[in-house]
């Protein structure tokens, strides 16, 4: 648009000329015309043009600087260190996903920031109940066992970690569908950091728990 109105604001003034120079040849062999009249037009299409200009006009250290605003801002991005809740649901994602199984997922982090300066976490997941219970159980908190050793392994300053297994449930009342914790495992970080997680495959978790939750559709 800026364009359009300096282009304008070129041809207004290039006509003004012409028609004062005609005006000056007919004053010159003193006849009448009306070339006066029609350079003022064009001078006026060419001011209200230029007007037109300076008000669509970006200049362009305006737009550099605007530019160089949010490169500097995406780099601050870039440079920001990760947050705790960044940390441990990268740890803990890659935990569930390594532990062997199947029938554990991922799901999320929900993490709690303490006064003294430490940090509590939930890490939830989805997992499915096989007609084995009791293998269903095992595979649980072997996938318990990794994320524990995962998180606790961080830089992040925990003082514990819950291990919770959601599943869709149909309530025998109703026959609704309600997402129920189904199982839940904690562990302190002063019982963590008296483990040998280079044995992890040997451990039982539920040693070092300080709470254990075995909830139904599991019993």
């Amino acid at each position: 648009m800026e364009n359009l109105f300096m282009l304008i604001v070129l041809a207004s003034l290039l006509v003004a000329i012409v028609f004062l120079i005609l005006l000056a040849i007919g004053k010159a062999k003193k006849v009448p015309n009306t070339h006066g009249k029609k350079a003022g037009i064009a001078l006026l299409v060419g001011v209200v043009a230029y007007i037109g200009f300076g008000i669509t006009h970006t200049p362009i250290e305006k737009a550099k600087d605007s530019k160089s605003v949010q490169q500097e801002v995406t780099q601050q991005e870039a440079t920001q260190p990760p947050s705790a809740e960044q940390i441990l649901a990268k740890a803990s994602e890659k935990a569930v996903s390594a532990y062997g199984g199947s029938l554990v997922k991922y799901r999320d982090v929900t993490v709690t920031a303490h006064p003294d300066g430490t940090y509590f976490v939930v890490v939830n997941c989805n997992g499915i109940v096989t007609s084995d219970k009791a293998g269903t159980l095992k595979e649980y908190k072997i996938a318990a066992a990794h994320v524990m050793k995962e998180v606790f392994a961080t830089d992040v300053n925990l003082n514990g970690c819950d291990f919770a297994v959601w599943m869709d449930v149909v309530r025998k009342d109703t026959g609704r569908e309600e997402n129920h914790n189904i199982y839940g495992l904690t562990v302190r970080k002063d019982a963590a950091d008296k483990i040998n997680w280079k044995n992890i495959d040997s451990i039982d978790i539920t040693k070092s728990a300080e709470i254990e939750k075995i909830l139904p559709p599991l019993r």
